[in-house]
């Protein structure tokens, strides 16, 4: 896992998925209070974060299957930047229609890119390091689950406009699409049947 030949791909992959459970873990714990405090009564905020919820577990159904059309990487890479997007664009005043459906789309691009990123990462490693690589990559994210809400709380506390919530989870949602981008492809040689990795 730490040799020249997957160092890189360990990285980027506890890189993104660390990122992946800030954005899980901040956005489950404070997205009511975020919400609340743009204007929304406490029966609303709520209703964003079942939306939230309920979409991750739709999302992830459809989300496991264009991954496996399109390709891992490039299914994460477009819902993590989607999934930044509907942050970021929740900071305007859209009416609640609009808002749930960017809701929708930032918890399919956290929960369920988080979900589909473990499984590429059992997919990228040799059947004699998969368990390995996916446990050590799941222990590390554990600290961007702590983080995630720290990180809310953090940004309550120093009193910053209310747009700091969204623009700062929005830029850690395009931070893992960049990551994602940064690990490197395996590459099957049919004729030796022998994974190798290049470095695009």
């Amino acid at each position: 896992m730490f040799s020249r030949k997957y160092l890189r791909s360990t990285v980027f992959f506890w890189i993104s998925l660390f990122r992946g459970m800030v954005l899980v873990y901040g956005l489950n714990t404070w997205l009511p209070s975020i919400m609340k405090a743009a204007g929304y009564d406490l029966g609303s905020s709520l209703v964003f974060l079942v939306v939230f919820s309920l979409a991750s577990a739709i999302g992830g159904l459809l989300l496991g299957r264009a991954a496996d059309k399109y390709g891992q990487k490039l299914v994460l890479m477009v819902f993590y930047v989607l999934c930044g997007l509907g942050i970021l664009l929740l900071m305007f005043p859209n009416n609640m229609a609009v808002n749930l459906l960017f809701v929708a789309f930032a918890g399919v691009g956290s929960i369920s890119t988080s979900l589909i990123l473990t499984g590429y990462i059992a997919d990228h490693h040799p059947a004699g390091v998969r368990a390995t690589a996916t446990g050590w990559a799941l222990g590390f994210a554990r600290i961007g689950a702590i983080s995630g809400p720290l990180i809310g709380g953090w940004i309550g506390s120093a009193a910053l406009p209310l747009e700091w919530n969204f623009a700062t989870f929005a830029a850690i949602a395009v931070a893992a699409a960049a990551a994602v981008a940064l690990i490197p492809r395996r590459v099957v040689h049919h004729q030796s049947r022998v994974p190798v990795y290049d470095i695009v």
